[in-house]
This record gives structure tokens, C-alpha cells and sequence, in this order.
């Protein structure tokens, strides 16, 4: 049903095109999201990625406007009825597990603590720059905020004020990572630590599931026979040294930001298996299997 969809993809790249508009210029935004954190756009390349997509939907739409909008055959039924539900299937597995491809920077083998410190370049502050042309010679001269020679007024007069980069910021790519209790920071330790880490995850104690806690109480158990380490990482405030029994012994706990877990987990509980600092498995609570 061609004709049916260019309708749809016509409306939709008026509409994107004309909010994407907005956001670079009216409402200005850092990243359309359109692709989450697969691909990062600017809203100009947005909008121009759909000034290039628009016309190609106005050439469908035009091409097919002697089609019936609504003739559809039994076969056509069926199939937008499979891949409409594969697709809603998709996305429901991915909120009930772990996403299938993981963008963000805590992936599957990558070094926590080399990453913390890994330089990344980013833009930096900007600088003013003030223009002013000097009245007798017709020159121009730039000027920092700083530099008052351009204050004399019957010798400068003002042409133009922009700013420009500065040296590009470095920042560690994982810089908000810390793990802390009453005692300090304990992050190089555990992220650092030789062998196996088993870092079990809980956004609340209160809330988390029976099953749940069976599941972590199993992964103590199993890091007792093998001699790994186990510790429990929460944003929930904790008040001194804390430990939690899952039902198979205590497990020291720390804070963690709660941005930081989704960001490095990607579900409210579950489990993050480091060796010898390195993310080695990550999985959702209830995909847990001692």
C-alpha cells in the first residue's frame, strides 16, 4: 500500500522537518535522540537529513496517487500483522532482559577503570572576541575582554563581537563512575581487584523481587566455591557500613549513582560480572542462571 504509507511518510517529514527546525534554531537542543545512543546528531544535521528525506517522500507520494488507499488482500493483512508484533516483540524483550546491542560505555569488555581515565576530547569553552577598527588607519584589531585598550572611543570603533574554541576539554569517558560507603571511596579497589567480581546490582532493597534475591542469593553461594569477590552496589542512601543477606550470607554494599547503574546495568536489578577489571557478562535479574 504505497500510497497509504507516502501519506504517512509525507505528513511525518513535514512535521520532523519543521520541529527539527525549531530545535536548532528557537529551542535548541544538543542531540535530536532520534537514534538514541547509536548515532549522535546535531540538530542542523537533523534537519538536513530531512530537507534531503522530504522530497523523496513527495516523489512516492506523487507517483502512487492513482493507487486505492484501502485494497488490502489477506496475505498484506497478515504480514503487516507479523512484523508489527515482531517488531513490538523487540522492543518488549529488550525492557524485560538487556538490549541487544549496547551503545553506552559500559559494554561487554571494556576495562572500567582504564576508562575512567581515558582521555576524551570535547568541546571547550568559548572565548569573546571583540573586532574594532581603528578610525584613523581603517585597520582591524581583535580584542579580548580583557584588554581595555578598546575603550578609547576616539581611536576604536566597534565592527563586530564573536567567540571562538578554546583548546578542547579532556575528560575521562567514564568520570562519574565511584563506588562509596562510610568507610570512603572504594572504586579502584573493586574495579581494579585480580580475578572475578560479581556486582550485583539492586536499585531498592524494598522493592526488589523474591525471585530476585533467590537468584543473587545463588551468585554468593557459587563466588564462595569459586573464591571470587561479591559485592552489592545501590543508590539507595546507605548509613555506615552495610551489609545485605540475600539468604546465603552478608554482602558488603556501596553507593552508586543511580544514572551511573541504569547507564552501566541497563535494568533496575541484576548482575555485572568484572575479570580482573573487565566487563566479562551483564544480565538482567531475572536472566540469572547460577
Amino acid at each position: 500500500r504505497i500510497r497509504l504509507i507516502s501519506i504517512f511518510a509525507v505528513l511525518s517529514m513535514l512535521f520532523f522537518t519543521a520541529l527539527t527546525l525549531l530545535s536548532a534554531t528557537v529551542i535548541p537542543v544538543e542531540d535530536c535522540g532520534c537514534f538514541g545512543e547509536a548515532l549522535k546528531l546535531t540538530p542542523w544535521q537533523t534537519f538536513y537529513k530531512n530537507l534531503a528525506l522530504l522530497p523523496m517522500a513527495l516523489v512516492v507520494w506523487w507517483r502512487y496517487r492513482p493507487d486505492k488507499i484501502f485494497a488490502f488482500n489477506p496475505l498484506e493483512i497478515v504480514l503487516t500483522v507479523t512484523f508489527f508484533f515482531l517488531t513490538m516483540y523487540l522492543g518488549y524483550y529488550c525492557y524485560r532482559h538487556l538490549p541487544l546491542i549496547d551503545f553506552l560505555p559500559y559494554k561487554v569488555g571494556v576495562n572500567i577503570w582504564e576508562g575512567m581515565h581515558a582521555p576524551v576530547v570535547e568541546p571547550g569553552e568559548t572565548e569573546t572576541v571583540l573586532v574594532y577598527r581603528n578610525i584613523r588607519t581603517g585597520k582591524l584589531r581583535e580584542f579580548s575582554l580583557d584588554d581595555t585598550a578598546w575603550q578609547d572611543a576616539e581611536k576604536w570603533e566597534w565592527v563586530d563581537t564573536r567567540t571562538t574554541d578554546e583548546m578542547p576539554a579532556i575528560r575521562p569517558l567514564m568520570s562519574e563512575f565511584s563506588l562509596r560507603d562510610a568507610e570512603g571511596d572504594a572504586t579502584e579497589e573493586i574495579v581494579t581487584a585480580p580475578g572475578r567480581v560479581y556486582l550485583l546490582c539492586v536499585t531498592s532493597f524494598d522493592r526488589l523481587p523474591r525471585g530476585c534475591a533467590k537468584r543473587f542469593a545463588k551468585v554468593v553461594r557459587r563466588a564462595a566455591e569459586e573464591g571470587a569477590r561479591v559485592v552489592c552496589l545501590t543508590p539507595q542512601p546507605l548509613y555506615g557500613v552495610t551489609y545485605h543477606d540475600f539468604g546465603s550470607g552478608d554482602v558488603r554494599c556501596y553507593n552508586i549513582d543511580a544514572s551511573t547503574m541504569k547507564t552501566m546495568l541497563r535494568a533496575n536489578n541484576g548482575m555485572v560480572v568484572l575479570e580482573d577489571g573487565v566487563i566479562r557478562a551483564k544480565k538482567n535479574c531475572r536472566d540469572i542462571r547460577p
